[in-house]
């Protein structure tokens, strides 16, 4: 008879070329936090404490940004530019709305060791030799390696595998790397932003997350998120006894009032919030069906929503349903394209859209988030507090 699996609440992974804080911090999810060189946040109903060890930019390009993520806002304002302290610090209470205090001391070693994917194919990618002309101010080029990112729960587990593709540890970065356009822009791109990943997140929060985005600034989202979490969604352990709660489900959300979700300070959004989880609670719309489709017919599903452009239907393709070559573009990406690839000429955005299908590989996604991500930090060196 096999033994019974062991439960543990922390585990850890090993990781190459992996840069938590660059990952968690550049606004593709909005229920992550940084408080003491932990990230804590919440997956599924689970509240969970990230903390990277080993190889890493130091200082990461999430952590030296000194402005919010520009993927999501239509204006770029300054961050908290938290820094990531020394390990040997206490740590103190996760953020708000998370979950509650986190135990004093260093993570334990945990019960579970994950080894690094077997289908990494080297340290890291080859040095870019870049002229002066070319050449970026900015985080030095991380040249890979390896390290591991302690991961701790309230609830005892069994089995991680969620939180591995979640965080998409298994994904060979380098190969990746390999199918980008060979010119400047994407390569400083790569240098400046290595080990950045994409997350594979949770369809609905997703979709729900990116409505909410319109028009606001990362820390407005974030609030707004932590708000209607509070508020709508279930209860859940937290650390040291404090409640942390799940992200609401589309039945939750259809069940209430407009006036119920305009006090989470949602405003305008409310209504198409309460929209698209209608057409989900009752099968009009299968969010997990989506990654079954051509990229061109999800888009179209997904663009039937009131308050759904293009831009949100593309960041839920690219980070929920995995099309590599979705390519999310609003004002800040197309001043990217047009100020690395067209001298800041005014092209029209079909234009735009067209140069982004057939330039970038088959991992657009990867390459429009290590573009952006480069250009929000010559915007932070500009638009410090």
């Amino acid at each position: 008879m096999p033994k019974p699996a062991l439960k543990s609440n922390e585990t850890v992974f090993a990781v190459r070329d992996y840069d938590l804080a660059a990952t968690l911090g550049c606004g593709q999810a909005f229920r992550w936090e940084l408080s003491a060189g932990r990230w804590h946040g919440v997956v599924g109903s689970n509240l969970v404490a990230l903390e990277q060890r080993g190889p890493s930019p130091a200082p990461s390009a999430a952590e030296r940004a000194e402005v919010n993520c520009p993927l999501h806002n239509d204006a770029s304002t300054a961050n908290s530019g938290e820094t990531r302290p020394h390990p040997a610090q206490e740590p103190s209470a996760p953020p708000t709305g998370l979950g509650g205090r986190q135990p004093s001391g260093a993570l334990q070693d945990a019960a579970t060791v994950h080894p690094p994917p077997e289908r990494y194919c080297g340290a890291g990618v080859q040095n870019v030799k870049l002229n002066s002309a070319n050449s970026h101010p900015g985080p030095l080029p991380y040249a890979g390696g390896e390290g591991v990112i302690v991961a701790r729960t309230v609830t005892p587990q069994t089995d991680w595998r969620w939180l591995e593709d979640y965080l998409q540890i298994h994904v060979d970065l380098p190969a990746i790397f390999a199918t980008f356009p060979q010119d400047a822009p994407m390569q400083i791109a790569v240098e400046r932003c290595h080990g950045l990943r994409l997350l594979r997140q949770e369809p609905w929060e997703c979709l729900a997350s990116f409505i909410l985005s319109s028009t606001k600034q990362i820390v407005q989202i974030r609030q707004i998120v932590v708000r209607l979490c509070e508020l709508h969604g279930d209860q859940n352990p937290g650390f040291a006894g404090e409640p942390a709660f799940a992200f609401p489900t589309p039945e939750q959300i259809a069940a209430l009032s407009e006036a119920q979700l305009r006090q989470c300070k949602m405003g305008f959004r409310a209504p198409y919030l309460r929209a698209a989880a209608r057409r989900v609670a009752d099968g009009a719309l299968d969010l997990a069906g989506l990654a079954r489709l051509e990229l061109a017919e999800a888009r179209a599903h997904l663009l039937s929503l009131p308050g759904v452009g293009p831009k949100i239907a593309d960041c839920v393709l690219l980070f929920a349903c995995g099309f590599p070559t979705a390519f999310p573009v609003d004002v800040w990406v197309m001043r990217a394209l047009r100020q690395f690839y067209f001298r800041n000429r005014r092209i029209p955005l079909a234009r735009l859209r067209e140069f982004s299908t057939t330039h970038f590989g088959p991992h657009g996604g990867y390459a429009q988030q290590y573009l952006f991500h480069s250009l929000r930090l010559d915007q932070g060196k500009k638009l410090s507090h």
